[in-house]
């Protein structure tokens, strides 16, 4: 995958960062990483109030007239770890592992949340644009303060639905892990004295 754009909000940290990737054997499809500030909170929470952003987002294009025909599935859950190497879904019995596993605080994070970054939510929908048909995904994680969404589409006539099924889940299993957050808010201008004696 190549980083081919990305946007910011200068003045908006809430709107957080969007990054464009392409694959160079699929150049049509398109897919974008979104990764927004949402604080401390409970991670099924979160989850369920970004996944119905995300579908009130689709909505309002259909209602605007950028999409037509649009067909949305359930919501359910999905876990970065049952990703095998050619994007296809294991049994829970034989989990891989993304390549590049979180680092050792966000690792001690998620176990005192009692949640793992990798389990997130998948929403499949269809729709028009132009009269051209789209398959698309949308995944969001919950990683120590950020919400990650990944939005991905493409046409059927490039990639038919287990191909696009095989390509969205190696694309997420491959860019989410190895996601940096750096905060840029003011408490880094702040010193913090620790008593090594407490």
């Amino acid at each position: 995958f190549k980083l081919v754009g990305m946007k910011d909000y200068p003045g908006d940290p809430a709107s957080g960062v969007g990054v464009r990737y392409q694959h160079e054997d699929f150049p049509t499809v398109r897919l974008d990483l979104f990764v927004y500030p949402t604080g401390r909170a409970d991670r099924d929470t979160v989850l369920a109030s970004g996944m119905e952003e995300v579908r009130r987002a689709l909505e309002s294009a259909e209602a605007q007239g950028n999409y037509s025909g649009l067909e949305m599935g359930d919501v359910v859950d999905f876990d970065l770890r049952r990703v095998g190497a050619d994007g296809s879904l294991l049994p829970p019995s034989e989990q891989a592992r993304p390549d590049r596993r979180a680092t050792d605080a966000e690792v001690l994070v998620a176990v005192a949340k009692g949640a793992d970054y990798r389990i997130g939510r998948l929403l499949e929908a269809r729709f028009k644009v132009r009269d051209q048909a789209l398959d698309s995904r949308a995944y969001l994680f919950y990683r120590g303060l950020y919400l990650i969404k990944g939005r991905i589409s493409g046409s059927p006539i490039d990639l038919p639905r287990e191909a696009f099924d095989r390509f969205t889940h190696h694309a997420m299993a491959t860019l989410v892990p190895v996601l940096a957050t750096r905060s840029t808010g003011g408490c880094f201008k702040r010193e913090i004295f620790v008593d090594p004696d407490a």
